[in-house]
């Protein structure tokens, strides 16, 4: 049986007092306070200090977690813009000196078809020479044969001269004024 119905059959009512339980509970409430005084809320405080000081602790670290992560990303975006920059830079160097190396290329290619059209010019005019020094040659030769057999004689060395020098002199005019 529970409390009040025992203090219910003993006779008494729910609202009587009866002043030794009264004193017994808080004789014994009295105990028990002192007990939890002395041996478990120190103990309890000081597990709950202990909490909260770990709770401090960890806000403080992830304060500075977040701060140093945050000082790290703005270092990191700082040393990405600064590689970009010097990628830019070192790209227009790049293209700078390829359109250079180009134009330097093209100009030497430039000059070297210039000189091979004036080597080319120059052995033509040679060959052209040397073709009209032996067509001179060939025709001052020629030209007395044909002139001897079609006048039917010989003539003579210098009188041969003469005539090949003014044949070779009229073809070159002739030659020389088309």
């Amino acid at each position: 049986m529970s409390w009040p119905l025992l203090a219910a059959a003993e006779g008494g009512g729910l609202t009587d007092i009866n002043v030794t339980t009264a004193l017994l509970t808080w004789a014994t409430f009295g105990v028990t306070y002192l007990v939890l005084r002395k041996l478990a809320w120190p103990q309890l405080l000081a597990r709950l200090e202990a909490r909260e000081q770990r709770i401090v602790e960890g806000l403080r670290r992830a304060d500075e977690a977040d701060a140093k992560a945050r000082e790290l990303m703005a270092r990191r975006q700082q040393v990405l813009d600064e590689a970009r920059k010097e990628a830019q830079q070192f790209l227009g160097a790049a293209r700078s000196a390829a359109e250079q190396q180009v134009t330097e290329l093209l100009r030497a290619a430039q000059q070297e078809l210039t000189e091979v059209r004036e080597r080319a010019k120059e052995q033509v005019r040679r060959e052209e020479a040397e073709a009209l020094e032996t067509l001179k040659l060939t025709a001052a030769t020629l030209a007395p044969l044909v002139s001897s057999r079609l006048i039917r004689r010989e003539l003579c060395s210098d009188e041969h001269r003469r005539l090949a020098g003014e044949l070779i002199d009229d073809l070159a005019a002739s030659r020389f004024a088309s």
